[in-house]
């Protein structure tokens, strides 16, 4: 689902939707796997934990990744886009 806005100089901008929410849930995916982790983590001994931190780094690499791309995205849009954006979240 995308739509188009036209910019101040009459360019128009591409609003992907679709993309702007999966970037959004796998965000998401990643930040419950870390807790999810992190839990199962604490019943382990302290020398075992040692070993699933490099998975704990990768993870938060993914979080970052994701964070910024979706401040790229946010960049991309004014108020009048945020707005058009959540009114074609309520229709979908």
């Amino acid at each position: 689902m995308g739509f188009l806005i036209k910019k101040e100089c009459c360019e128009a901008v591409r609003i992907d939707t679709k993309r702007i929410l999966m970037a959004l849930d796998e965000r998401d995916k990643w930040v419950r796997r870390k807790e999810d982790l992190q839990k199962s983590l604490k019943a382990l001994p302290r020398t075992e934990r040692k070993l699933h931190k490099e998975e704990i780094l990768r993870i938060d690499q993914e979080i970052a990744y994701y964070d910024g791309l979706i401040r790229d995205m946010k960049g991309d849009m004014t108020p009048n886009h945020v707005s058009i954006f959540l009114k074609n979240l309520n229709r979908a």
